[in-house]
């Protein structure tokens, strides 16, 4: 069968993302201890990909297999080996809520072309530990979890929250759920959301961006000013990013101003204590010179007062 011109471009898109979250997800779970096994499956996955995409009739521009950032994403497997576990220093990912997106896989995400081709599936959180996340109910809802209880809705039905909960959202409870869908169904729920967006129209929307995670914290349905309004905005991280790096960049900055500054200072002291020496070795050889001229003149005045005392004799 042939796809029509539309099909392909949509299925090109898709392979892209679904490219750039299988990296996204490698990452996220190579620099946690309990979490390594999953990049291995992730790297496994890629790994196909990759294999599947370089094949002669399939790496050409015009084929829905040819993926722009594949060399990047050939770069990060071999550089963060999770087969080898002296690639990268592990790291404990913190036990808060939410966790936090470790800061090496930041570095990465920032600087990776291949990371930002669809910012709106750029990670909103890290992951917990498995020891953690395992058996633990959370309260928080990110932008990525509210779609997914979209998904549940439009596949199971819009009640079926305990198969919801067990198949998409298991650290949540159903009747978390069931909170959640009234929370942001609530005419107090100012702008727009997936639920709401679902729940009008009739249709999904994804990604559907919002500022940061929401908690459900009681049976009563929270108010609007417990509750983020949705909007297409950057993540809170790369935020912070920008800022701290733009806070080093500053401080990196003065310090070189400073160590110009300490430089052009022991330069100048270099400069005087140069000048000084000169000037003291010149007064050191003048009275030098003075003396020997005197010491001449006083021989010279003793050898004339001997030729003449030895004429006196004669």
């Amino acid at each position: 069968f042939y796809l029509t011109k539309n099909q392909t471009l949509q299925l090109w898109d898709q392979v892209q993302q679904h490219f750039q979250l299988l990296l996204q997800n490698f990452l996220l779970t190579r620099f946690e201890p309990s979490l390594v096994f999953l990049s291995q499956i992730a790297s496994q996955a890629i790994e196909e990909l990759v294999k599947y995409c370089e094949e002669p009739n399939q790496s050409s521009t015009g084929s829905v297999w040819y993926i722009p950032g594949l060399e990047e994403g050939k770069e990060l497997i071999k550089k963060y080996n999770p087969h080898d576990s002296d690639a990268v220093e592990l790291l404990t990912a913190s036990t808060g809520q939410p966790p936090k997106i470790p800061d090496v896989v930041q570095d990465i995400i920032m600087s990776y072309g291949v990371f930002w081709q669809y910012p709106d599936l750029l990670p909103e959180i890290g992951f917990s530990p498995l020891e953690v996340s395992q058996g633990q109910v959370s309260k928080y809802f990110s932008n990525s979890e509210d779609c997914l209880l979209v998904l549940g809705m439009d596949h199971y039905g819009s009640s079926a929250w305990k198969i919801i909960q067990e198949r998409l959202l298991p650290t949540k409870t159903p009747k978390q759920l069931q909170l959640r869908v009234k929370n942001l169904s609530s005419s107090r729920q100012k702008g727009d959301n997936p639920i709401k967006y679902y729940k009008r129209t009739g249709h999904i929307r994804i990604p559907f961006h919002c500022d940061n995670q929401t908690e459900d914290s009681s049976s009563e349905a929270t108010s609007s000013d417990n509750t983020s309004t949705h909007s297409y905005k950057i993540h809170q991280w790369i935020l912070t990013y920008h800022r701290k790096r733009s806070d080093k960049e500053k401080t990196e900055e003065m310090k070189k101003e400073k160590q110009i500054e300490e430089m052009h200072k022991f330069t100048k002291a270099c400069q005087d204590l140069k000048s000084s020496t000169i000037a003291g070795s010149k007064r050191n050889l003048t009275g030098q010179m003075n003396a020997v001229e005197s010491s001449a003149k006083k021989m010279k005045e003793m050898d004339e007062s001997d030729l003449s005392l030895s004429e006196k004799g004669q």
